[in-house]
């Protein structure tokens, strides 16, 4: 029994005549009476009967519209939901992000776009570090992933950086170098640190930790947390200082400055796996990633 059986069947039950059916389907009245006698074959009793030039329905003929009908509508609802699904009106779309993509202004910008454009697709964010943002889009527990520092993304995955910004130092306001004008990399030799948590350390501050070695700064690890607000949450208790980009969010015990001879930035990236570049939410949310783009720092590049 294919589709096409339940449409004849029910355009003649609606019309209650073949000629009138076969006008509304736009087909010659002798196929559509063959399709019909295949069905009664097939389902092994009749459905309706010629009486006159009208059609009369069986009972069980009754019986079956109703499910007929019930299929029919499913299907049409089915296909109205695919095509909408494919115009990108509807779904879900889940979206992997680091802190620092929220205090860049970036998250909250992309989401109030995504929603403007797609009203009826579920947006779910998942806050997570750098690795857990590469094994969640391995996995597809996330359909994109928006991270500082990602330069080592998943093997196959593509990537586009969106901006960077410069590395800027948070230290808490009682620190004596936070009434500096100029703080120099030698200034932070043997000073207390708030650094990232193992075995999900930042990319970003290992990389600041290999910089700081090459300039023969030693910096004191005191405290390892792997989240950016915990970090931040210790330097304004006095426990030690950290590194960020310049747009994370200031407070009144925490001081933020440059590093005079500190040219590096922290890039902002799109990552998705090259399989799903057709899906019309991926292209989407790329379109309004770029939009929500800044531009570059002057400062030197350090492939953070």
């Amino acid at each position: 029994m294919e589709l096409r059986h339940l449409r004849y069947f029910m355009a003649v039950f609606d019309e209650r005549h073949v000629g009138r059916a076969a006008a509304r389907l736009r087909i010659s009245a002798s196929p559509l009476s063959r399709q019909l006698r295949e069905l009664q074959e097939e389902v092994g009793t009749p459905l309706l009967q010629r009486v006159g030039r009208g059609i009369r329905v069986s009972e069980a003929g009754q019986v079956f519209a109703a499910d007929a009908r019930a299929i029919l509508a499913a299907v049409d609802a089915a296909v109205a939901k695919l095509q909408a699904a494919a115009r990108g009106e509807v779904g879900h779309l889940a979206i992997g992000f680091v802190e620092s993509a929220a205090f860049a202004a970036l998250i909250p910008a992309v989401v109030g776009a995504f929603r403007r454009r797609h009203a009826g697709v579920t947006l779910e964010l998942q806050p997570l570090t750098n690795e857990e943002l590469r094994v969640a889009l391995r996995a597809r527990r996330i359909d994109a992933a928006l991270s500082f520092g990602l330069v080592d993304p998943e093997p196959g995955a593509r990537t586009e950086v969106l901006f960077a910004e410069r590395i800027m130092l948070a230290l808490p306001r009682s620190h004596p170098l936070a009434r500096r004008k100029r703080i120099r990399l030698r200034d932070l030799d043997g000073e207390p640190f708030v650094w990232s948590a193992r075995p999900e350390r930042s990319p970003f501050l290992d990389t600041m930790w290999a910089l700081l070695r090459a300039q023969g700064v030693d910096p004191r690890i005191v405290i390892e947390s792997r989240s950016t607000v915990t970090r931040l949450s210790l330097v304004a208790s006095g426990a030690g200082m950290t590194f960020v980009a310049a747009s994370v969010s200031r407070s009144r015990e925490v001081v933020i400055r440059p590093v005079t001879d500190l040219r590096a930035l922290a890039k902002a990236h799109l990552a998705w796996r090259p399989e799903d570049e057709r899906s019309p939410l991926l292209r989407s949310l790329r379109e309004i990633t770029r939009a929500a783009r800044r531009p570059a720092s002057s400062a030197h590049d350090a492939d953070l």
